[in-house]
């Protein structure tokens, strides 16, 4: 297996997650091949940290490779399908979102998510 093993994978995301000073975060699970992330790579992943949900849960990369899995523990489902968004409140996952289509259907998917933290 190429890249970071799956156990280094769930360290830094764990570790990440449980940060001081860092509530929340928006872990986006993407593979190189995925058209969709890809897509959101071009059409939201550059502008994201500026927007107001960017503020509120930071963006986290997790780029899969042929044959990397996610172990159990990190989230509370499996990563099953690229991209995945989890979003993780102090170590803990609030939702997710599986896809992406549109900026706009993004947005529409997430900002509920982010209203559990409050």
């Amino acid at each position: 297996m190429r890249g970071l093993r799956p156990g280094l994978v769930a360290a830094a995301l764990w570790c990440a997650a449980v940060a001081p000073g860092l509530a929340a975060e928006l872990v986006f699970v993407e593979y190189d091949r995925c058209a969709s992330c890809i897509r959101f790579n071009k059409t939201v992943g550059q502008e994201y940290a500026a927007t107001t949900q960017g503020q509120k849960a930071p963006l986290k990369r997790v780029r899969l490779r042929r044959g990397q899995i996610i172990p159990d523990a990190v989230f509370t489902l499996k990563v099953r399908a690229t991209p995945t968004f989890v979003l993780l409140h102090k170590g803990r996952e609030v939702g997710r979102i599986v896809g992406f289509s549109s900026p706009r259907s993004f947005y529409a998917r997430l900002d509920p998510l982010l209203a559990r933290l409050n």
